[in-house]
């Protein structure tokens, strides 16, 4: 059986309590969005490299305009480096 228990806030509590948690995920999401890409990347990392809404975005410039991509075993990898000179045009 399991035991719960009720706790009481205030509404003082409870705003403090939820700034808190606010603040403590703004603070995730910008340490996972701040932290460095690796030089290999799977489709969802080089798509929130390129900051696309999806990784179908990620295919369609594959397909027509020559995201490089290599595959491993038939699964996707991006080199940094190779992607950044895409972008540049080199």
């Amino acid at each position: 059986m399991i035991k719960t228990e009720v706790i009481v806030l205030s509404p003082e509590q409870y705003k403090s309590d939820l700034e808190h948690c606010a603040a403590r995920a703004v603070s995730i999401a910008r340490e996972e969005f701040d932290a460095p890409f690796p030089e290999v990347m799977t489709v969802e990392e080089i798509a929130r490299y390129l900051r696309f809404d999806s990784v179908r975005t990620v295919y369609n410039k594959i397909e027509k305009n020559g995201l490089p991509v290599t595959k491993k075993l038939g699964v996707p990898r991006f080199i940094k480096s190779e992607v950044d000179a895409w972008l540049k045009g080199d």
